[in-house]
């Protein structure tokens, strides 16, 4: 019977465990997305008060190479999300 119960709260626990981690990352990107954008509104800004294209495009290019990094890493994170997960419907 007590043996019954310890399974129980240990596995609450560790679903709490899981929820608290998934909620403290969830803010660790949250202040992630926030950096990101207040670089990303001085870049628009700095680009903005320049005279010509031609001293624009460093910035233009900043904010390119940025997006891009962003889109990687969202893709390797739902890639991460999915493939376990296909893995153990499919595989």
């Amino acid at each position: 019977m007590f043996g019954r119960k310890k399974r129980i709260i240990d596995e609450l626990e560790q679903q709490v465990d899981k929820l608290f981690k998934g909620a403290s990352q969830a803010i660790e990107q949250k202040h992630e997305l926030a950096r990101e954008l207040r670089d990303m509104d001085n870049m628009v800004f700095q680009m903005a008060n320049q005279p010509n294209w031609e001293s624009m495009r460093p910035f233009f290019q900043r904010m390119a190479e940025a997006s891009m990094r962003r889109k990687e890493t969202e893709s390797h994170r739902i890639a991460s999300i999915m493939i376990p997960e296909l893995e153990r419907n499919y595989g």
